[in-house]
Protein backbone atom coordinates (compact mmCIF):
# COMPACT_ATOMS: atom_id res chain seq x y z
CA UNK A 1 0.00 0.00 0.00
CA UNK A 2 1.51 3.28 -1.43
CA UNK A 3 1.50 6.59 1.50
CA UNK A 4 0.85 9.97 -0.43
CA UNK A 5 1.22 11.39 2.83
CA UNK A 6 3.78 12.07 5.70
CA UNK A 7 3.07 13.81 9.32
CA UNK A 8 6.62 14.64 11.35
CA UNK A 9 6.88 16.16 14.72
CA UNK A 10 9.68 18.53 14.34
CA UNK A 11 9.46 20.26 17.89
CA UNK A 12 6.81 20.62 20.46
CA UNK A 13 4.58 23.26 18.56
CA UNK A 14 5.31 22.55 15.06
CA UNK A 15 4.49 19.30 12.71
CA UNK A 16 5.78 18.91 9.14
CA UNK A 17 2.80 17.36 6.91
CA UNK A 18 3.30 16.73 3.64
CA UNK A 19 1.18 15.84 0.42
CA UNK A 20 3.89 14.17 -2.48
CA UNK A 21 1.57 12.33 -4.62
CA UNK A 22 -2.48 11.44 -5.93
CA UNK A 23 -4.50 12.14 -2.83
CA UNK A 24 -6.56 9.56 -2.20
CA UNK A 25 -5.50 6.70 -4.01
CA UNK A 26 -3.74 3.52 -3.70
CA UNK A 27 -5.76 2.39 -0.88
CA UNK A 28 -4.84 5.28 2.13
CA UNK A 29 -7.45 7.05 2.69
CA UNK A 30 -8.33 10.59 3.78
CA UNK A 31 -9.21 9.03 7.35
CA UNK A 32 -5.82 7.56 7.88
CA UNK A 33 -4.38 10.77 6.76
CA UNK A 34 -6.82 12.19 9.57
CA UNK A 35 -6.02 10.17 12.47
CA UNK A 36 -2.32 10.77 11.63
CA UNK A 37 -2.77 14.16 12.39
CA UNK A 38 -4.91 13.74 15.86
CA UNK A 39 -2.19 13.23 18.02
CA UNK A 40 -0.56 16.75 17.00
CA UNK A 41 -4.02 18.81 17.45
CA UNK A 42 -3.03 22.45 18.61
CA UNK A 43 0.11 22.25 16.86
CA UNK A 44 1.41 24.07 13.89
CA UNK A 45 1.40 22.78 10.63
CA UNK A 46 3.60 23.24 7.88
CA UNK A 47 2.32 21.29 5.29
CA UNK A 48 4.14 21.15 1.54
CA UNK A 49 1.83 20.04 -1.49
CA UNK A 50 2.75 19.03 -4.90
CA UNK A 51 0.35 17.35 -5.92
CA UNK A 52 -2.00 16.80 -8.92
CA UNK A 53 -5.03 16.06 -6.91
CA UNK A 54 -7.62 12.78 -6.72
CA UNK A 55 -10.38 11.75 -4.85
CA UNK A 56 -12.38 15.10 -4.38
CA UNK A 57 -14.17 13.82 -1.75
CA UNK A 58 -11.10 13.01 0.53
CA UNK A 59 -9.53 16.58 -0.34
CA UNK A 60 -13.23 17.90 1.10
CA UNK A 61 -12.22 15.92 4.44
CA UNK A 62 -8.88 16.92 4.38
CA UNK A 63 -9.67 20.58 3.97
CA UNK A 64 -12.26 20.63 6.87
CA UNK A 65 -9.50 18.63 9.23
CA UNK A 66 -7.38 21.05 8.36
CA UNK A 67 -9.57 24.04 8.84
CA UNK A 68 -11.02 22.60 12.50
CA UNK A 69 -6.97 21.75 13.43
CA UNK A 70 -7.32 24.12 16.11
CA UNK A 71 -3.47 25.65 15.02
CA UNK A 72 -2.34 27.81 12.24
CA UNK A 73 -2.09 25.74 9.13
CA UNK A 74 1.03 27.33 6.78
CA UNK A 75 0.65 25.74 3.34
CA UNK A 76 3.22 26.02 0.81
CA UNK A 77 3.00 24.96 -2.98
CA UNK A 78 6.50 23.14 -3.60
CA UNK A 79 5.59 21.88 -7.23
CA UNK A 80 2.02 22.08 -8.09
CA UNK A 81 -1.41 22.07 -6.22
CA UNK A 82 -4.23 20.94 -8.84
CA UNK A 83 -7.85 19.51 -8.50
CA UNK A 84 -8.26 17.98 -4.86
CA UNK A 85 -4.83 19.16 -4.13
CA UNK A 86 -5.63 22.64 -4.94
CA UNK A 87 -8.74 22.66 -2.43
CA UNK A 88 -6.59 21.35 0.25
CA UNK A 89 -4.05 24.32 0.06
CA UNK A 90 -7.28 26.94 0.65
CA UNK A 91 -7.22 25.56 4.35
CA UNK A 92 -4.00 27.26 4.99
CA UNK A 93 -3.66 30.39 7.16
CA UNK A 94 -1.30 31.05 5.09
CA UNK A 95 -0.43 29.97 1.69
CA UNK A 96 3.63 30.65 0.17
CA UNK A 97 4.16 29.71 -3.59
CA UNK A 98 7.61 29.89 -5.02
CA UNK A 99 7.31 31.84 -8.12
CA UNK A 100 7.91 28.87 -10.55
CA UNK A 101 5.56 26.58 -8.81
CA UNK A 102 1.45 26.42 -10.13
CA UNK A 103 -2.08 25.93 -8.84
CA UNK A 104 -5.23 24.27 -10.99
CA UNK A 105 -8.69 24.53 -10.46
CA UNK A 106 -11.23 22.45 -12.57
CA UNK A 107 -14.89 21.38 -12.57
CA UNK A 108 -15.38 18.03 -10.87
CA UNK A 109 -15.67 14.58 -12.96
CA UNK A 110 -15.69 10.96 -12.63
CA UNK A 111 -16.63 7.54 -14.68
CA UNK A 112 -20.52 6.66 -15.08
CA UNK A 113 -22.66 3.89 -16.05
CA UNK A 114 -26.71 3.47 -15.96
CA UNK A 115 -29.19 4.27 -17.43
CA UNK A 116 -30.62 7.88 -18.38
CA UNK A 117 -32.37 8.24 -14.71
CA UNK A 118 -29.21 7.02 -13.45
CA UNK A 119 -26.75 9.22 -15.73
CA UNK A 120 -28.51 12.50 -15.08
CA UNK A 121 -28.71 11.76 -11.61
CA UNK A 122 -24.74 11.88 -11.30
CA UNK A 123 -24.74 15.14 -13.44
CA UNK A 124 -26.63 16.38 -10.54
CA UNK A 125 -24.46 15.20 -7.83
CA UNK A 126 -21.33 16.66 -9.78
CA UNK A 127 -23.30 20.00 -10.04
CA UNK A 128 -23.61 19.85 -6.32
CA UNK A 129 -19.98 18.63 -5.54
CA UNK A 130 -19.13 22.00 -8.19
CA UNK A 131 -21.07 24.20 -5.88
CA UNK A 132 -19.29 23.08 -2.44
CA UNK A 133 -15.64 23.70 -4.37
CA UNK A 134 -17.10 27.11 -5.16
CA UNK A 135 -17.98 28.38 -2.68
CA UNK A 136 -15.13 27.35 -0.80
CA UNK A 137 -12.73 29.23 -3.56
CA UNK A 138 -14.72 32.03 -3.22
CA UNK A 139 -14.42 32.03 0.55
CA UNK A 140 -10.72 32.57 0.18
CA UNK A 141 -10.16 34.62 -2.95
CA UNK A 142 -13.53 37.06 -1.98
CA UNK A 143 -14.19 36.76 -6.11
CA UNK A 144 -18.17 36.06 -7.39
CA UNK A 145 -19.70 32.88 -7.72
CA UNK A 146 -19.52 33.50 -11.50
CA UNK A 147 -15.87 34.19 -11.85
CA UNK A 148 -15.18 30.94 -9.87
CA UNK A 149 -17.14 28.76 -11.82
CA UNK A 150 -15.96 29.97 -15.04
CA UNK A 151 -12.12 29.52 -13.90
CA UNK A 152 -13.60 26.19 -12.57
CA UNK A 153 -15.29 25.38 -16.30
CA UNK A 154 -11.88 26.27 -18.31
CA UNK A 155 -9.66 24.24 -16.20
CA UNK A 156 -7.47 27.28 -15.12
CA UNK A 157 -3.35 26.53 -14.40
CA UNK A 158 -2.35 30.20 -12.55
CA UNK A 159 1.02 30.52 -12.26
CA UNK A 160 2.64 31.94 -8.34
CA UNK A 161 1.91 35.43 -9.37
CA UNK A 162 -1.53 34.82 -10.87
CA UNK A 163 -2.55 32.79 -8.07
CA UNK A 164 -1.40 35.51 -5.64
CA UNK A 165 -2.97 38.39 -7.83
CA UNK A 166 -6.71 36.18 -7.87
CA UNK A 167 -6.23 35.62 -3.91
CA UNK A 168 -5.76 31.99 -4.00
CA UNK A 169 -2.23 32.57 -2.77
CA UNK A 170 -0.97 34.83 0.01
CA UNK A 171 2.59 35.66 -1.17
CA UNK A 172 4.87 34.48 -3.77
CA UNK A 173 8.67 33.33 -2.57
CA UNK A 174 12.06 33.76 -4.48
CA UNK A 175 12.42 30.72 -6.97
CA UNK A 176 14.33 27.62 -5.60
CA UNK A 177 15.03 24.53 -7.49
CA UNK A 178 12.10 21.60 -7.21
CA UNK A 179 11.47 18.43 -8.77
CA UNK A 180 7.96 17.08 -9.54
CA UNK A 181 6.95 14.10 -7.61
CA UNK A 182 4.56 12.53 -9.97
CA UNK A 183 4.35 11.94 -13.68
CA UNK A 184 4.95 15.24 -15.72
CA UNK A 185 3.35 13.76 -18.54
CA UNK A 186 0.05 14.89 -17.04
CA UNK A 187 0.41 18.29 -17.33
CA UNK A 188 0.29 21.01 -20.31
CA UNK A 189 2.94 20.90 -22.17
CA UNK A 190 3.46 24.71 -21.64
CA UNK A 191 3.45 23.92 -17.75
CA UNK A 192 5.60 21.13 -18.29
CA UNK A 193 8.14 23.09 -20.24
CA UNK A 194 8.11 25.79 -17.01
CA UNK A 195 9.13 23.28 -14.38
CA UNK A 196 11.40 21.50 -15.96
CA UNK A 197 14.83 22.36 -14.66
CA UNK A 198 17.28 23.55 -17.08
CA UNK A 199 21.03 22.47 -17.43
CA UNK A 200 23.76 25.32 -16.67
CA UNK A 201 26.08 25.50 -18.78
CA UNK A 202 29.80 25.14 -18.42
CA UNK A 203 31.68 28.16 -17.96
CA UNK A 204 34.07 28.84 -20.88
CA UNK A 205 38.17 28.47 -20.07
CA UNK A 206 38.94 32.12 -19.59
CA UNK A 207 41.51 32.97 -22.38
CA UNK A 208 44.54 35.35 -21.78
CA UNK A 209 44.43 38.91 -22.97
CA UNK A 210 45.27 38.84 -27.04
CA UNK A 211 48.59 41.35 -26.90
CA UNK A 212 49.33 39.77 -23.67
CA UNK A 213 49.15 36.41 -25.13
CA UNK A 214 50.85 37.24 -28.22
CA UNK A 215 53.74 38.50 -26.23
CA UNK A 216 53.87 35.49 -24.41
CA UNK A 217 53.99 33.29 -27.51
CA UNK A 218 56.53 35.21 -29.31
CA UNK A 219 59.00 34.85 -26.52
CA UNK A 220 58.22 31.10 -26.41
CA UNK A 221 59.22 30.88 -29.69
CA UNK A 222 62.00 32.79 -29.70
CA UNK A 223 63.38 30.58 -26.48
CA UNK A 224 63.70 27.16 -29.11
CA UNK A 225 65.05 29.09 -32.08
CA UNK A 226 61.79 29.33 -33.52
CA UNK A 227 60.68 32.62 -34.57
CA UNK A 228 60.11 32.17 -38.43
CA UNK A 229 56.90 30.42 -37.65
CA UNK A 230 55.54 31.83 -34.78
CA UNK A 231 52.72 33.81 -36.85
CA UNK A 232 51.01 30.65 -36.98
CA UNK A 233 50.64 30.28 -33.75
CA UNK A 234 49.63 34.05 -32.95
CA UNK A 235 46.62 33.28 -35.11
CA UNK A 236 45.43 30.65 -34.32
CA UNK A 237 42.23 30.93 -32.00
CA UNK A 238 42.62 27.25 -30.54
CA UNK A 239 45.69 28.37 -28.77
CA UNK A 240 44.20 30.15 -25.69
CA UNK A 241 46.99 29.31 -23.28
CA UNK A 242 50.65 29.98 -23.69
CA UNK A 243 50.47 25.99 -22.20
CA UNK A 244 48.58 25.32 -24.71
CA UNK A 245 51.70 26.55 -27.22
CA UNK A 246 54.04 23.88 -25.66
CA UNK A 247 53.08 20.70 -27.52
CA UNK A 248 53.30 22.76 -30.73
CA UNK A 249 56.96 23.61 -29.80
CA UNK A 250 57.70 19.93 -29.50
CA UNK A 251 55.71 18.99 -32.02
CA UNK A 252 57.49 22.34 -34.75
CA UNK A 253 61.16 20.56 -33.47
CA UNK A 254 60.06 17.38 -34.40
CA UNK A 255 58.97 17.98 -37.99
CA UNK A 256 62.26 20.55 -38.95
CA UNK A 257 64.62 17.31 -37.97
CA UNK A 258 62.18 15.07 -40.02
CA UNK A 259 62.12 17.04 -42.92
CA UNK A 260 65.56 17.60 -42.28
CA UNK A 261 66.80 13.81 -43.04
CA UNK A 262 64.50 13.65 -45.56
CA UNK A 263 66.34 16.66 -47.60
CA UNK A 264 63.53 18.57 -47.32
CA UNK A 265 63.70 21.42 -44.89
CA UNK A 266 61.62 23.98 -47.17
CA UNK A 267 58.65 21.75 -46.30
CA UNK A 268 59.24 22.10 -42.45
CA UNK A 269 57.34 25.65 -42.41
CA UNK A 270 54.11 24.44 -44.49
CA UNK A 271 53.48 21.44 -42.21
CA UNK A 272 54.00 23.27 -38.96
CA UNK A 273 51.41 26.26 -40.18
CA UNK A 274 48.94 23.22 -40.56
CA UNK A 275 49.95 21.60 -37.12
CA UNK A 276 50.32 18.48 -39.17
CA UNK A 277 50.78 15.41 -37.19
CA UNK A 278 54.36 14.12 -37.26
CA UNK A 279 53.08 10.69 -38.28
CA UNK A 280 51.70 12.74 -41.54
CA UNK A 281 54.43 14.16 -42.17
CA UNK A 282 56.48 11.27 -41.78
CA UNK A 283 54.07 9.71 -44.62
CA UNK A 284 53.96 12.52 -46.68
CA UNK A 285 58.05 12.61 -46.98
CA UNK A 286 58.13 8.99 -47.43
CA UNK A 287 55.04 9.04 -50.37
CA UNK A 288 57.47 11.86 -52.10
CA UNK A 289 60.83 9.56 -51.57
CA UNK A 290 58.90 6.31 -53.26
CA UNK A 291 57.79 8.72 -56.36
CA UNK A 292 60.73 9.90 -57.04
CA UNK A 293 62.67 6.42 -56.75
CA UNK A 294 59.89 5.16 -59.48
CA UNK A 295 61.12 8.24 -62.15
CA UNK A 296 64.79 7.36 -61.68
CA UNK A 297 66.09 5.24 -64.87
CA UNK A 298 68.41 2.91 -63.28
CA UNK A 299 71.00 1.16 -66.20
CA UNK A 300 72.53 -2.66 -65.12
CA UNK A 301 73.91 -2.79 -68.89
CA UNK A 302 78.24 -3.17 -68.93
CA UNK A 303 79.64 -0.50 -69.46
CA UNK A 304 83.23 0.43 -72.13
CA UNK A 305 86.08 1.78 -70.19
CA UNK A 306 85.96 4.41 -72.54
CA UNK A 307 82.05 4.81 -71.77
CA UNK A 308 82.68 4.96 -67.94
CA UNK A 309 85.15 7.06 -68.20
CA UNK A 310 82.86 10.14 -70.02
CA UNK A 311 80.59 9.52 -67.53
CA UNK A 312 82.78 11.11 -64.83
CA UNK A 313 82.24 14.63 -66.53
CA UNK A 314 79.70 14.47 -64.07
CA UNK A 315 82.21 14.82 -61.55
CA UNK A 316 85.53 16.42 -63.19
CA UNK A 317 84.23 18.55 -66.22
CA UNK A 318 84.42 17.38 -69.78
CA UNK A 319 88.23 18.67 -69.78
CA UNK A 320 89.22 16.63 -66.78
CA UNK A 321 87.33 13.44 -68.49
CA UNK A 322 89.14 14.02 -72.38
CA UNK A 323 92.41 14.48 -70.81
CA UNK A 324 92.53 10.98 -68.73
CA UNK A 325 91.06 9.72 -71.72
CA UNK A 326 94.14 10.70 -73.72
CA UNK A 327 96.39 10.14 -71.55
CA UNK A 328 95.67 6.38 -71.37
CA UNK A 329 95.43 6.55 -75.05
CA UNK A 330 98.87 7.29 -75.11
Amino acid sequence: MRNWYNVKAQADTAVEVSIYDEIGAWGVTAKDFIDSLRPHKGKVLNLSINSPGGDVFAGIAIYNALRMHGADVNVRIMGVAASAASLIAMAGTTITMPENTFLMVHNPWTFAMGNADELRDMADVLDKISASLVGTYVARTGKSEDEIKQMLADETWLTAAEAVEAGFADEVEAIFKVAAMFDLDRLPENIRASITPVAEPEPEPAREPTVTLAAKIISAAEARGLSEFVSAWVLDASIETVEQLEPRLEAAEQIIATCGYAKRPELAAGYIAKNAALRDVRVALCDMRAQADEQSVIDTAPRSKTAALLQSKTEFGYRDAYRTLNTKKG
